[in-house]
């Protein structure tokens, strides 16, 4: 069976009585504006190797024109939908139109690329997709650690999507931005401090007092218990010595 136009109606060509069954076919590329197949074939009952030639050029005996061809978006049916980021990037032949190749010659389209949405991205390896949302897959052992982790310091997760292969989709803050934790602290620690912007807010873990969250002026070097402090604004870590 074969098909002019992208599959919407076909053609039977009768090969053998004996069912085949093809190993392998050689042709050259579109832009070589080859119409000659050549089919290797295995008959089913004997096992013999054959070889089929197959010549569309008798057929197809017209060039086509820039006009035989139209832009669309694959995947979809509509041309204002975008696909994998972009929309409008592919010509495709019209379907009613029986001519050869004029791919190579045609215009370059330009990208017109589209906001990414959640289409365009799928789960991290070790997360499963479910109501829009990648979790955690508990049959995989992966353990996640946050390595060189200090009190105070805001660390990166790791991030649980990733944009599809070949999407060139413009990708929003909403989509690209990690969520970030604050490292852990142990029951030994007897405070806690927070780098927020420019503001250090920092709390006693005394067990006779409910923590409370105060702002430290960057400034002063001395306050409540704290003796002294370090801050790195690139890392966005507070060094606090009690």
């Amino acid at each position: 069976y074969f098909s002019y136009d992208l599959g919407h109606t076909w053609k039977y060509i009768f090969l053998s009585q004996n069912s085949l069954t093809p190993i392998k076919i050689f042709h050259k590329s579109v832009a070589n504006l080859s119409l000659v197949a050549t089919i290797i074939t295995l008959e089913d009952i004997t096992n013999e190797l054959g070889f089929i030639k197959i010549d569309f050029s008798e057929v197809l005996n017209k060039d086509c024109q820039a006009n035989d061809y139209e832009i669309y978006t694959p995947g979809v049916h509509k041309k204002s939908t975008c696909f994998q980021g972009q929309k409008g990037f592919i010509y495709r032949r019209k379907h009613d139109v029986k001519c050869r190749s004029l791919l190579d010659k045609l215009s370059k389209i330009d990208q017109d690329s589209c906001p990414c949405t959640r289409e365009d991205f799928g789960c991290t390896f070790g997360y499963y997709s479910l109501n829009g949302q990648c979790l955690i897959d508990q049959d995989n052992n992966m353990d996640i650690k946050f390595d060189n982790c200090h009190l105070g310091e805001f660390v990166l997760k790791p991030s649980t999507i990733k944009k599809l292969e070949s999407d060139v989709c413009q990708s929003s803050k909403k989509w690209n931005d990690q969520e970030s934790d604050i490292c852990k602290f142990t029951a030994q620690d007897n405070s806690i401090s927070v780098l927020v912007g420019s503001t250090i807010k920092y709390t006693s873990l005394k067990h006779y007092e409910e923590p409370q969250l105060i702002n430290l002026p960057i400034y002063l070097l001395h306050i409540g218990n704290i003796k002294s402090y370090s801050i790195s604004f690139h890392l966005r870590c507070l060094y606090v010595l009690n």
